[in-house]
This record gives C-alpha cells, structure tokens and sequence, in this order.
C-alpha cells in the first residue's frame, strides 16, 4: 500500500519484500553472468572489456563488481556454471567402481575446457588456486561443480562399502580436484584429451584412490 511520508504528505514508493529484491538480485547476476559468457567466448579472456559485459547485462559498468568484485571471478562463475551441466552424467552413473566413475566426469570436463580454448587456460590457471570464499563468490555455493561430483561420487562408494566410512571423504574429493587441474596446467597443448587424461590424470588417481578401496 502507498504510503504518506509524516509532514511532507510526499508518496514513497513500495520497496520490495525480501523475497523478491533476492529474486531480483539472482536474475541480474544471470544476466551478468551470460553477458560475460558471450564476450568472453566472442573475445578471449584477456582482451574481454567489463564495459561490453555490462553494457550488455543491461547493468551499469560498477554494478558488475558488485556481484564479482573481479574479471577472473566472472570466469569462473561462467565456466563453472557450464561444467555443472555434468553432475547429471555422474549422477547416472552405473558404475560400482570409484575410479571409472570419476574418470568419466573428468573426461567429459576435460573435453568441455579444450572446445573452449581462449577460455580453458586461463579457468584452470585461477581455478587450481580460487580460495574457498572466491569460489563461493562466482559459483553461489560453498564447493565448485569439480569438488561437489568427486564428493558426490566418494561418498557414494563409502556408502556402498568401497571405501572406509571413517574416511574423509572431503580432503580425498579436494585431493582429485586439484591432481586434475595440475596435469591441466602442466600440459602446453590439449589436443589429444583421451591421451592426457589416461597417461597424465589415470595413473594419479589411482594413487590417491587404490590404498583406499575396501
């Protein structure tokens, strides 16, 4: 309802209720987020201007670092949020072993970064050292879509008897997720996935996962 403001007789206008100033906040970041996405795929990461991606997100160009505080955060809120598509494929998994189940969420990862070269590098560069609050900043949730599947899958394979139940089960998934992004950032090129994955990440997982197994 309107109001009368005392004395001056002036109307405010209604603010809105919590709910939807929070409905209204997660749209705009969508549009950010999307805005980044189309001028960082369009233009590179590092030639990529905060400028077109909030001239784009309909948003002024300090509105961005209200909800990135920097270009990097934007992508890894943009690239993140296309990895996440995958937590189905290792939802859908059949598998009873650990290890090929995590290897195939890897492979599809792995796959998607190298269709997306002026991208991938600089992701796994920030991505191997984001701290905790910047991935909660640029994904909205405290683990990244990486973490939360090798997470997901762990305790999966504890539940069923694979793995120890008094294993943690949080520092293992942390373990896989950052011997991924190594053999990323030790590669110079990511042309033959299958080739990298199976001589440079397979043999490291195992090692991180075959003293566990039940």
């Amino acid at each position: 309802m309107t109001k009368l403001l005392p004395r001056t007789g002036l109307r405010t206008v209604p603010r809105p209720s919590g709910g939807l100033r929070q409905q209204m906040k997660a749209e705009r970041r969508g549009f950010i987020v999307e805005a980044a996405r189309e001028v960082f795929y369009e233009s590179g990461f590092e030639a990529a201007p905060t400028s077109e991606i909030a001239a784009r997100a309909g948003v002024a160009a300090g509105t961005i670092f209200s909800y990135f505080a920097t270009k990097e955060l934007m992508l890894l809120a943009v690239v993140w949020e296309d990895l996440a598509v995958h937590l189905a494929e290792v939802e859908r998994q059949d598998s009873a072993i650990l290890i090929d189940g995590l290897m195939t969420f890897y492979r599809q990862a792995a796959v998607m970064l190298a269709d997306r070269p002026t991208l991938a590098r600089p992701f796994a560069r920030l991505a191997a050292t984001s701290s905790s609050a910047e991935i909660e900043q640029a994904t909205g949730a405290p683990r990244d879509p990486l973490d939360a599947a090798s997470l997901m899958s762990i305790e999966r394979a504890m539940a069923q008897g694979e793995l120890p139940a008094d294993l943690n089960a949080s520092q293992l998934a942390a373990n896989v997720r950052a011997v991924f992004f190594d053999v990323l950032n030790r590669e110079a090129e990511w042309a033959e996935v299958d080739r990298m994955l199976d001589e440079r990440f397979a043999p490291r997982l195992r090692l991180q996962i075959a003293p566990l197994v039940s």
